[in-house]
């Protein structure tokens, strides 16, 4: 089995998991991310290696939520929240102001991975039922996949809030912390580090929508507009 990699590569399973077939700089910095992963969430062993599982594609339960900003602005629960969800799409010219990886559980108890203000990256349970608030877009995987996704977002959580990106990205004044995430820019790492998704993409110049200054939109990227 194989997969390819953000690199443009391709990933051979192993029996400890993914090796690049040209061992070059950056899958071997990004296959070691992913193995860390798997190992730590014994996901590895649990990966479906027959031919028919492999192909076999489903719409759920990966999907990507976006939070409309002007709704977000008029249900939040003060107006430093709300001024915050109304900046976000005016400083990137878009719709949605926060985004979520949806990756298990129905839709009205969904099990979501984001970056969120002020507290970082993390999962939580959300109601994403509320079609005012909230816009979806599925993404087809495979089980295969839906393991990797899975483990590839309990494995991410802890990193503090890339407030300064948040800057960044609306300013083009190219301001980071890398370690540091905002919420698109941890939502396009999981389709960007594990499928290859827009490789050319650097994940710190992706806002939730809109076109930023130097930057793109999350939620045009896949649909396939940018």
């Amino acid at each position: 089995m194989s997969r390819t990699a953000s690199c443009g590569h391709l990933w051979m399973r192993e029996e400890t998991g993914y090796r690049c077939r040209f061992a070059c700089c950056e899958c071997l910095f990004h296959g070691s991310i992913l193995n860390w992963y798997l190992r730590k969430y014994k996901l590895v062993a649990h990966l479906e290696t027959a031919e028919s599982n492999r192909s076999t594609m489903v719409p759920m339960p990966l999907a990507f939520a976006f939070k409309v900003a002007q709704r977000a602005a008029e249900l939040a629960s003060n107006p430093l929240e709300a001024a915050f969800s109304l900046a976000i799409a005016r400083f990137t010219g878009g719709k949605f102001s926060h985004v979520e990886c949806w990756f298990e559980g129905p839709i009205t108890a969904a099990r979501c991975y984001s970056a969120r203000e002020p507290h970082g990256t993390s999962i939580e349970t959300i109601d994403l039922s509320d079609t005012s608030l909230w816009e979806l877009i599925s993404v087809a995987t495979t089980r295969d996949e839906d393991l990797l996704v899975k483990g590839f977002c309990l494995g991410a959580c802890g990193r503090p809030y890339d407030a300064a990106g948040i800057l960044g990205i609306g300013s083009n004044l190219n301001i980071h912390i890398p370690w540091d995430r905002f919420c698109s820019e941890a939502n396009f790492e999981v389709p960007h580090t594990l499928f290859g998704f827009r490789p050319t993409i650097e994940p710190r110049k992706v806002a939730p929508s809109g076109c930023p200054p130097g930057g793109c939109g999350f939620y045009e990227l896949l649909k396939g507009t940018q």
